[in-house]
């Protein structure tokens, strides 16, 4: 999975900058003329890719040690949205669902008690994602560079295991903001490849009853896409 993913980010960034050389040998094949291609209307697509780095920020003055969990894994996923072209400038709104797997991991960390301090287990797992966003793009014809900002939210799951206390389990809904950017790329008149980076930023939320405990979020994700395109309403 991990190969295949890498091999069609590479090959979405050789036909981008291929296309990309094309216009810079031939200043004449309309830079910045009026985009032919219209990419006004409905799209539908799937998606695949990974959290390359998820930074983790467990805060709790009964643990001692790092709690810095490595929680990056591969994510496959649907996206779907709407574009309105006004000239060569594209707006538009576009949500997505991912399932998230193989983004856990777990550390031993030393929790104060009131027999002193304990050997204990915590681990954690991210299992699903999604985004609702606003974007806006700049057509060079075929080729699409966007940003996108937006809501974001992601389902955590924790564990604590501490021998002379007990194990609780917690099961979070994180919800705040995310901010991307990409490059579509209009491989047919109704097909769309596409390649993008996206930031999601969850700030702490409460963890366990057991000890007090607040957990944020900062994933880092790259993934690649291909969607069928559909006339505008």
């Amino acid at each position: 999975m991990t190969g295949a993913i890498g091999r069609t980010t590479v090959g979405l960034f050789i036909l981008a900058g291929s296309v990309s050389g094309a216009w810079a040998s031939d200043p004449a094949s309309g830079l910045f003329s009026p985009s032919v291609y219209d990419w006004s209307g409905a799209y539908f697509g799937v998606h695949a890719g990974g959290k390359i780095s998820s930074e983790t920020e467990f805060h709790s003055d009964d643990v001692n040690g790092d709690t810095n969990l490595d929680i990056a894994g591969g994510a496959i996923g649907i996206y779907a949205g709407y574009n309105w072209q006004h000239g060569r400038w594209v707006i538009g709104l576009e949500g997505d669902v991912s399932a998230v797997f193989s983004a856990d991991d777990s550390r031993t960390v030393q929790v104060v008690t009131g027999g002193g301090l304990v050997a204990s287990r915590y681990a954690a797992d991210l299992t699903f994602n999604g985004n609702l966003r606003g974007r806006v793009g700049y057509a060079f014809d075929r080729l699409l560079p966007f940003v996108a900002v937006g809501v974001s939210a992601a389902r955590y799951e924790a564990e604590i295991v501490i021998p002379t206390v007990g194990r609780e389990s917690e099961d979070a809904l994180f919800i705040e903001y995310s901010l991307g950017a990409g490059i579509d790329y209009a491989l047919r008149h109704n097909v769309l490849l596409r390649i993008e980076y996206i930031y999601e930023h969850f700030d702490r939320e409460d963890l366990f009853s057991i000890i007090d405990a607040e957990q944020a979020l900062k994933p880092h994700i790259v993934r690649g896409g291909v969607a069928v395109k559909f006339g505008a309403l």
